[in-house]
This record gives C-alpha cells, structure tokens and sequence, in this order.
C-alpha cells in the first residue's frame, strides 16, 4: 500500500490533525462503534463489539497492506473525535475506498468532518498519488451528502433498496472523486510521527 513513513504520516490541518491510530484510544472507537446512533450511518453490520473484538481490529488495522486508519485529533486539545481511513488501495488502478466516523456527537455538523476528509483526499492524491477515491454513503444520511458534495464527490450509481432501517429499505449511494477534480492543498504540515 504505502510505505512505512506514509503509514505513520501525522496531517496537520487548520483545526484537525490526522495520526496514527493509538491502542489507548480503543476504548473510544469501542464505545463509538457501539452507539446505535453513530453505527446507523455506517457501511457495517449491525452488532455488539466487545473491547477484544476493537483491539483485534485495531491490530489487523495496523498490519494492513491496502489500507490504514487514522484518528481525528482537535489541534487546539488534542482530543480523538473521530477516525477516518482508505482501504481497498490499489496501487495499480490508482484508486481507494474512503470511511470516516465522527464518533463525539457534540462535533457533528461543525465541519470537522469536511476538513478531516479534505486532509485526506490531500494525502491519497498529492503523497500516496492515487487517481480515484470512492464511497458509499446511505441516502438518509443527509449531512453526510451535503460534506461530500461541497468537497467535490460525485454520485456515480445506486445500490438500490440495499439497506433496511426504520421499518424501511433505503439505496446506498456511491460516490467517486477524481485527482483532477481536487486541486487544493489543505495539508499545513505533514509529520513523521515515528520521528
């Protein structure tokens, strides 16, 4: 996937920082991944994770050749909101799926999000140089549309009725952004963090 001194990148933003997972915050992704209100959004199975299940996660995290994990640090606190990451990198198609979990409710709709996924993007087409970054994202998760959108994703296709929640089937929407369709630089300072 990447080299070593990619996978401990540390991307410094204007208000986030994006590090490299720590076994101290598993407890928080424990907790997160297990607020039914958090997990409705995301592209997981529905189901109880123990403490033991996080850290063997966590671990495989690490180990992964075609993906990595990061944390959402606030600068200002150093506080873990949240986790991001790319997975399903292929280095020869250029291309990589994106997952992002603003775990800490009382940062939603702040732009914290917006600004971790736009670190990101930064990193997967102007460091790692991939070509195409892509999604899936359920059509009840309006917030989440608007991000995306505003950053410069497109919707690209349906997977229709794919999702049953709220006595309901909803579509899965997928969504893709090119290299050429993101020209910014949102990365102040890139740090090795083994350094």
């Amino acid at each position: 996937m990447s080299s070593n001194k990619e996978r401990h990148a540390k991307l410094v933003g204007e208000r986030v920082m994006l590090c490299p997972i720590r076994i101290e915050d598993v407890h928080l992704f424990h907790k997160w991944i297990n607020d039914i209100e958090l997990t409705k959004y995301l592209m997981i199975l529905p189901a109880v994770l123990t403490i033991e299940d996080e850290k063997e996660w966590f671990e495989s995290s690490r180990k992964s050749q075609d993906s990595f994990t990061l944390s959402i640090v606030l600068k200002d606190n150093q506080r873990t909101i949240g986790n991001l990451g790319l997975k399903q990198i292929n280095k020869n198609d250029g291309s990589g799926d994106f997952g992002i979990m603003i775990g800490e409710k009382e940062y939603w709709n702040k732009g914290y999000g917006t600004e971790a996924t736009k670190l990101i993007l930064d990193f997967a087409f102007n460091v790692l140089r991939l070509h195409s970054i892509h999604l899936k994202v359920y059509n009840y998760n309006k917030r989440a549309l608007r991000s995306y959108e505003k950053i410069g994703f497109k919707k690209c296709g349906y997977l229709r009725e794919s999702k049953f929640y709220g006595g309901k089937y909803h579509d899965i929407i997928l969504m893709d952004i090119l290299e050429t369709e993101f020209n910014e630089s949102y990365i102040k300072n890139l740090v090795n963090s083994e350094e």
